[in-house]
């Protein structure tokens, strides 16, 4: 049995509890089996999305059950092409009804007032939105050491109500008057509730012809943002402090950062070299450091990735590896370099997934590496 099967044998067995229960009217604990299975793997049936969605449209839980539906169409790569068109279908109409039912649920408060700040730190104090006639907005902010903004225009949209009671909820928001038109703008630090609340503002205002994203002053491409928002995101969902050494098993890494692609099923790093005649296993440093800065150029402002510690943790590795290797001074693997290489795919075969894997090998380099 592959490990790909072996995966969906648990969520699948994980979905089949949370049917049986809520069949019994549990329903709580059926979705918070449903919600599980969404954070701890990456299913590949339109069930393992629908059913928790629609019970949070039925809770009125407008908000969570769009989440879940962006999760599904942000993801094509997670299924075959029937059931992707199916639930591109399907989630695209529901994203519809719920986006105007959130927009109708936030009719009430269309004029945006009572702006509270959250901090001392922040200077904004209104209670009200004042049309301001300078081309700039004559409110001083305050910019964290990291921080994501995101301003737009009015807009037909029967989203822009609620554009703008999002944008109200920020931080720190602004309304700057540029040529006669009002110009909305909400600041976000890195912090994980904030930058939560920059997704949902996001994806709501993002294909608006007058939104733009700033980061640490600079203007961002919305691939660039679009992948942050998936990976810097599902960090702040987790609350994991580990997230980026592995999201799962599968992607556990010594470098702090799975999106190089370098991780325990997917390219590991005992894939890079080759052994030579007398069965010594060299370290191919050079390649994985071409693979590093490649595959991180869209992650490079990611608040939790640095270039700094992903080089150091390459440095720290082995350059190479014998049948009684020790890896350094403070880590001997009792594992001989046949047991390694079995353990992981070797360089032209790096999609093999073994059903069993060395799961302390990696915890023993997590500890190693990410400080």
């Amino acid at each position: 049995m592959s490990y790909d099967e072996d995966i969906f044998l648990e969520y699948y067995a994980l979905y089949k509890i949370a049917a049986e229960k809520e069949k019994n009217n549990d329903v709580d604990g059926a979705l918070e089996l449903y919600l599980d299975i969404l954070k701890r793997y990456a299913p590949v049936g339109i069930i393992y999305y629908e059913r928790p969605a629609i019970i949070l449209e039925k809770r009125k839980e407008y908000e969570r059950a769009l989440e879940i539906c962006n999760l599904a169409l942000n993801n094509p790569q997670r299924f075959n092409k029937p059931t992707w068109k199916s639930i591109k279908e399907k989630f695209t109409k529901r994203k519809t009804r719920l986006l105007n039912k959130i927009s109708k649920a936030n009719e009430v408060n269309n004029k945006v007032s009572n702006y509270t700040p959250k901090s001392e730190k922040e200077v904004i104090e209104t209670n009200t939105i004042v049309k301001i006639e300078n081309s700039v907005s004559s409110k001083a902010i305050v910019y964290p050491d990291w921080y994501i903004s995101i301003s737009f225009g009015e807009s037909k949209s029967q989203s822009f109500a609620q554009a703008v009671a999002l944008a109200q909820m920020a931080p720190q928001f602004i309304i700057n008057n540029v040529e006669g038109k009002n110009l909305y703008q909400a600041i976000y630090s890195d912090k994980p509730n904030e930058y939560l609340q920059f997704i949902k503002l996001y994806e709501l205002v993002s294909n608006w012809k007058s939104c733009f994203v700033v980061l640490n002053g600079k203007i961002m491409d919305r691939k660039i943002i679009g992948k942050l928002n998936y990976c810097y995101g599902d960090k702040c969902r987790s609350g994991n402090p580990d997230f980026c050494f592995g999201a799962s098993e599968m992607t556990e890494n010594p470098f702090g950062c799975h999106r190089l692609q370098i991780s325990a099923c997917n390219n590991p790093w005992t894939s890079f070299g080759q052994c030579d005649t007398s069965g010594v296993f060299h370290v191919d440093k050079v390649a994985m450091k071409n693979r590093i800065v490649s595959y991180s150029t869209p992650y490079l402002d990611c608040p939790c990735f640095s270039m700094e510690k992903v080089l150091d943790a390459l440095d720290k590795l082995p350059d190479r590896l014998t049948r009684t290797n020790n890896y350094n001074s403070s880590y001997q693997s009792k594992m001989s370099l046949d047991e390694l290489l079995n353990e992981y795919s070797r360089k032209n075969s790096t999609k093999k997934q073994l059903k069993e894997k060395p799961k302390s090998l990696f915890d023993k380099f997590k500890s190693i590496f990410k400080k």
